[in-house]
């Protein structure tokens, strides 16, 4: 993410909380439109399960919708002053960003604000690999092992790649995934994985199973998508399998509620 702001408690961070933010900690990802995102309660869940995990406290949801709003008013300020010489108004200065919130030392809440990620593209071509992330039901930081398979994955033409330890498909480098059937029955592997928002949000909305798949199990469904803080994206084949494109899920999360942050 391209940080355009970032503070903790109303100011600018020093070197070395930056440097600790990327270490132990946890974090999530979203993506604000007009001041508002979707599924800020599964956000704020999300913050307090992992800091109970990680550093054996609660962390207080308004603490975080307070630092959000914050880093969107400064991020907004910024760019409404830079506006005033170049004559156009930025999507910052609009209330658009992309927010990341990272929990450190089990208190510090540093917040980063940038620019609003495109909608996702053209339908991605998929690989496995056989791996899996430590940990994987908590969203922590560092990311080493997604950075170095998502490097393989662009380099021999692949957009993203599915952990499948052992042949059992859990969940992309830095996505959920999802497949329908021949009946479009919705389906997400059952295994560990994160609960992705995007993914925790659709379930909310579409009845789905949950199955046990592995690789040699995905040319017996039909299509299949990816799901992160970006929105849905459309599978065209995983490996060698080609998929038949389905928006059910995009139609369907384009149709969620947006909440006031």
């Amino acid at each position: 993410m391209e940080t355009q702001h970032a503070e903790i408690d109303g100011r600018p961070p020093t070197t070395e909380e930056l440097l600790a933010a990327g270490g132990y900690g946890h974090f999530t990802a979203m993506q604000v439109r007009g001041r508002r995102l979707r599924g800020l309660d599964l956000h704020l869940r999300r913050l307090d399960t992992a800091n109970r995990e990680l550093f054996d406290r609660p962390l207080d949801p308004e603490r975080v919708r307070l630092a959000i709003r914050s880093a969107l008013d400064s991020a907004r300020d910024t760019a409404r002053d830079t506006a005033r010489h170049v004559a156009q108004e930025s999507a910052l200065g609009r209330g658009d960003a992309s927010v990341r919130v990272n929990v450190f030392d089990g208190e510090k809440i540093l917040v980063r604000v940038g620019p609003p990620a495109p909608p996702p593209g053209k339908p991605a071509r998929v690989r496995t690999v056989d791996d899996a992330r430590f940990l994987p039901h908590v969203k922590t930081t560092g990311g080493f092992i997604q950075a170095y398979y998502a490097r393989l994955a662009d380099r021999d033409g692949y957009d993203e790649a599915l952990f499948a330890r052992d042949g059992v498909i859990s969940e992309g480098l830095i996505t959920n995934v999802a497949f329908i059937g021949g009946g479009g029955e919705i389906v997400w592997p059952d295994a560990p994985a994160l609960d992705g928002i995007t993914m925790l949000l659709l379930r909310r909305a579409l009845p789905y199973e949950r199955r046990r798949i592995t690789v040699a199990d995905v040319a017996s469904y039909r299509s299949a998508a990816l799901t992160n803080s970006h929105g849905v994206r459309i599978v065209d084949s995983i490996g060698d399998v080609p998929f038949a494109p389905d928006d059910t899920l995009v139609k369907t999360y384009e149709n969620i509620e947006w909440d006031e942050i």
